[in-house]
């Protein structure tokens, strides 16, 4: 996509997460924390992503952790 101030990229959090990811476990750490403060919206590809994350984590020795995940129900 081009606009007028030169290309625009969209960028899918899936691959966000995973260039992230690959990028934290280069470091080969022990733990990995996901802060998911900010997420306002879930669903089963949200959920997919997650489990994919938790899955390549453990493939390098990695345990992954969520911070703040969102409530699941409304109170209101």
């Amino acid at each position: 996509m081009t606009g007028g101030r030169g290309p625009c990229r969209y960028q899918d959090p899936r691959h966000q997460l995973r260039d992230q990811l690959s990028t934290t476990l280069e470091g080969s750490p022990s733990v990995v924390v996901l802060d998911l403060e900010a997420l306002d919206f879930s669903d089963s590809t949200i959920l997919g992503v997650l489990v994919a994350a938790h899955r390549w984590a453990q493939g390098v020795g990695a345990v992954l952790r969520l911070a703040t995940p969102p409530h699941s129900c409304d109170d209101s």
